[in-house]
């Protein structure tokens, strides 16, 4: 009968429930000993729940432990129910409960252009570490390519991948980390010198020592890194063995950074975020599979692209993002994000056309072409994580690409000066003074992009438009030294003018000499130079006349030619010297223009070329 059933199929569940049973923990630290950890195991279920084990066996060099249970019901609890266990609370030790043996390696590659095919890889893998299970073998991340995360079911295939940690494959060398926390991080700021991976390393290891409070600030985060830093290549032992727990790879063109640590690092498993130049930023498991699709005409809808069947409606709808011609998308299926990489290209039916769509990587945390120099994107953030020196920012740093913006950049120096007026205290005083510095920096930054892109936008009150600044043909800088001679001629010239009228205007020297061309003259500007420095404190936001010449035309490619290196070898940045007998050579390469002559000048040939559109 249906009773009988019922009842029949009860007494085979309760059979169920009290037969023994096995669990797996395959994330034991490396730093205990087996015994410690049996012990603990052992102890934390019975306190906490209850639950007698019949026996547990640990291998921590492995990372694993085999748990026999009493019964199926203890083994739903703990690997349905509960997940994880507190093992050791003073330590912020959790480890994992699992239904099934799945063990994590992964295999670093050399980082070469063209990396084995995993195919070759997972073969030679099989090969060495012959296993009654095959494990299964993915590329981590497009962006980390040289990565495979292998998943291993067998203790016998572990226990032989430990006694031999290195292979080789297509003349590569594979080094296998096992019992790691991967973990990833994302958008890391632009530095200046460069991060990269020793860098990273030095960030991290600081902070491990340091106290919540301390890793939060800033200064000293960034001094203990930098000191780290200069002893990179000889460490003391204690932080060369710490060293030899990372694996960390930085991609510096998606400026993410990958990070494999030993089990044993409980302070790293346990950090929420490092402070990396006052951000902080926050670690993650999983990367995120962003892309940028390009480019979005006009009135384009973008259903067309969300219910395209090559994202398998795997787009994050919500967080699409347009920005100028690029859609920012995150796709939530890592095979879509590779299968997309691979391809790089899609159509769409668009008014009647074909619309090819091409799809790249998402490489920084905004699109910078499309970026306005703003409080939110640097005045009131990012620009606080730099110093007031224009020389740490390389060449493709995103604040030469972002779009200036004149009535919010005097909007936060006048809202800056005011704010001066009041202050008493010194500490306030500094803070005030670096920020009127950095704004000033970010004059000269964006004053550098315009010369370098050939043009910059002009407003009024109501209009912007676009200006095209003329290429040189050439840039001629003429040095001249007490013993340079101005002329041949014997006697004196007549003066080609009868008369010579002085006058004595208050205004801006630029807005005089621009006013002056316009009439048809050509009129020499006379800059009070700093002798022994090109711009004087320019390059650090000082505020004269010297530095104010510099942030408001091309006037730096001049003096200060070295700042930057895409012009070093341009031919049409040429420096001639005026030699005693009134000759213009060529001035040698190896010579400096600094220090200036106590009797000397240097003269720029041509007019300058005024790029402001208010008074900095």
């Amino acid at each position: 009968t249906k009773n009988e059933n019922l009842s029949s199929q009860t007494a085979i569940d309760d059979n169920e429930d009290s037969s023994p049973a096995i669990i797996y923990i395959p994330d034991l630290p490396a730093d205990k000993s087996d015994t410690d950890l049996e012990q603990a195991i052992r102890s934390r279920l019975q306190q906490l729940y209850d639950i007698q084990v019949s026996k547990v066996q640990c291998c921590s060099h492995l990372g694993v432990a085999v748990i026999h249970l009493h019964n199926h019901k203890n083994k739903t609890f703990l690997v349905d129910v509960l997940k994880s266990i507190s093992l050791f609370p003073n330590d912020h030790i959790n480890v994992t409960c699992a239904d099934k043996l799945e063990v994590t390696s992964y295999i670093v590659l050399d980082q070469n252009p063209t990396p084995p095919n995993i195919n070759i890889v997972a073969q030679q893998w099989i090969d060495l570490y012959p296993s009654p299970h095959r494990p299964q073998f993915q590329t981590l991340s497009i962006q980390f390519p040289n990565i495979i995360k292998v998943t291993s079911f067998s203790i016998e295939e572990l226990q032989a991948v430990t006694k031999y940690r290195v292979f080789q494959v297509e003349d590569q060398l594979a080094h296998i980390y096992t019992n790691v926390d991967c973990s990833y991080l994302e958008e890391l700021p632009y530095l200046q010198p460069k991060l990269d991976n020793n860098r990273l390393f030095c960030f991290i290891a600081t902070q491990l020592k340091m106290s919540d409070r301390a890793y939060a600030d800033k200064d000293t985060c960034q001094q203990q890194a930098d000191t780290l830093f200069q002893q990179i290549q000889s460490l003391p032992p204690a932080m060369k063995e710490l060293k030899l727990k990372f694996y960390i790879q930085y991609n510096e063109q998606s400026s993410n950074a990958l990070i494999l640590a030993s089990n044993s690092l409980h302070k790293w498993i346990s950090m929420k975020f490092i402070n990396i130049n006052g951000q902080l930023i926050f670690k993650s498991v999983n990367i995120a599979s962003k892309l940028i699709i390009k480019p979005i005409p006009t009135g384009f809808s973008h259903r067309l692209i969300f219910d395209h069947p090559l994202f398998k409606n795997s787009i994050k709808e919500d967080i699409a993002k347009l920005s100028g011609e690029c859609l920012v998308v995150e796709v939530n299926d890592k095979c879509v994000y590779d299968e997309c990489l691979k391809r790089r290209v899609f159509e769409v039916n668009f008014n009647g056309d074909r619309l090819p769509l091409r799809i790249l990587p998402y490489t920084t945390p905004d699109d910078p072409d499309n970026t306005e120099i703003n409080v939110q994107h640097w005045y009131g953030t990012k620009m606080f994580n730099f110093k007031p020196d224009i020389t740490q920012f390389d060449s493709h740093h995103p604040i030469f690409r972002y779009k200036w913006n004149s009535k919010i950049w005097l909007d936060q120096f006048m809202k800056n000066k005011t704010k001066s007026e009041g202050i008493r205290d010194e500490n306030e005083r500094r803070q005030n003074d670096f920020i009127q510095r950095m704004l000033r920096v970010t004059v000269m930054l964006n004053t550098m992009a315009a010369v370098r892109k050939h043009k910059f936008i002009l407003e009024d009150s109501s209009t912007k438009s676009e200006v095209l600044i003329e290429h040189d043909s050439p840039l001629v800088t003429i040095v001249y030294n007490h013993q340079s001679k101005l002329t041949k001629i014997g006697e004196t010239s007549t003066p080609p003018y009868s008369c010579t009228t002085v006058r004595v205007v208050n205004e801006d020297c630029i807005i005089s000499y621009n006013t002056l061309v316009s009439s048809g003259m050509k009129p020499v500007l006379l800059n009070m130079a700093n002798a022994k420095t090109p711009g004087g404190g320019y390059q650090k936001g000082d505020g004269a006349q010297e530095e104010n010449i510099f942030r408001r035309s091309n006037y730096y490619r001049s003096l200060d030619y070295k700042l930057d290196q895409e012009q070093i070898q341009s031919t049409n940045n040429i420096r001639k010297y005026c030699s005693p007998t009134g000759q213009v050579v060529p001035f040698d390469v190896h010579q400096s223009l600094y220090p200036i002559d106590e009797y000397g000048a240097i003269y720029k040939v041509r007019t300058i070329q005024n790029l402001s559109t208010l008074h900095f």
